[in-house]
């Protein structure tokens, strides 16, 4: 979720919490009046050195603890969690259904269309997706993902690559493939809504393509921290 963040407001609000930290941790290992007179009171360098090195790894470690974790308890704040997730970035964890409809028709001639689930694990630092047919027929397995913004009008873009796997096959069907899909997630009421499209290597071995459109719809948000 990081990259959907303003850059320069990150990086200002990271390099201040570090100053800041350090020089609390100068402050508690030689005292304030130590600090403000080096004229006076020299500390050995090495002291110095341990002091700020354990202070940047005290730091780095409340940054991962707080993008893997700490963050949700923001969002789910009253006044200030409605605020974070309308004008920085939605918390996209939960379950989603949809459909995706395919270009590639069936034996009648008609295009196919499946019911899918997808469920989105989310914090500062990975997007994780996982989709799958109700149907039972497709599994899909994301190797890469990425959440971003839209240059054209800032929303969201939740962009990924996945391969998928059909367990039983039908004679005119692949068994593995791979693929990538582009949705724009935007609000719906109270509910995210994902519309995109998606396009496959499958049936490529037979001089074919499949591609689509997606669209989904979140149903339960997932709570655990």
């Amino acid at each position: 979720m990081w990259r959907v963040l303003p850059l320069l407001w990150f990086v200002k609000l990271l390099s201040l919490l570090l100053s800041a930290l350090i020089v609390a941790g100068l402050a508690i290992t030689f005292g304030v009046d130590r600090i403000w007179t080096p004229a006076t009171v020299n500390p050995q360098f090495s002291d110095v050195f341990e002091t700020i090195s354990l202070t940047i790894l005290a730091f780095l470690a409340l940054v991962y603890v707080s993008g893997k974790w700490l963050w949700k308890w923001l969002w789910r704040t009253p006044r200030l969690g409605k605020a974070l997730d309308t004008y920085l970035c939605p918390d996209l964890n939960g379950k989603y259904t949809g459909t995706i409809s395919s270009n590639y028709a069936d034996e009648s001639g008609n295009p196919i269309e499946k019911e899918v689930e997808m469920e989105i694990q989310a914090d500062f630092f990975r997007v994780s997706v996982f989709v799958k047919s109700v149907d039972n027929y497709q599994f899909s397995r994301v190797l890469v993902s990425e959440l971003s913004k839209d240059p054209t009008d800032n929303g969201l873009l939740l962009i990924y690559v996945f391969e998928s796997e059909v367990p039983k096959a039908v004679e005119t069907d692949d068994k593995r493939f791979f693929g990538a899909a582009r949705i724009k997630l935007t609000r719906g009421g109270s509910d995210l809504i994902g519309r995109g499209h998606y396009w496959t290597d499958r049936a490529s071995q037979r001089a074919k393509s499949t591609a689509g459109f997606i669209e989904i719809r979140r149903m339960t948000h997932n709570n655990a921290m």
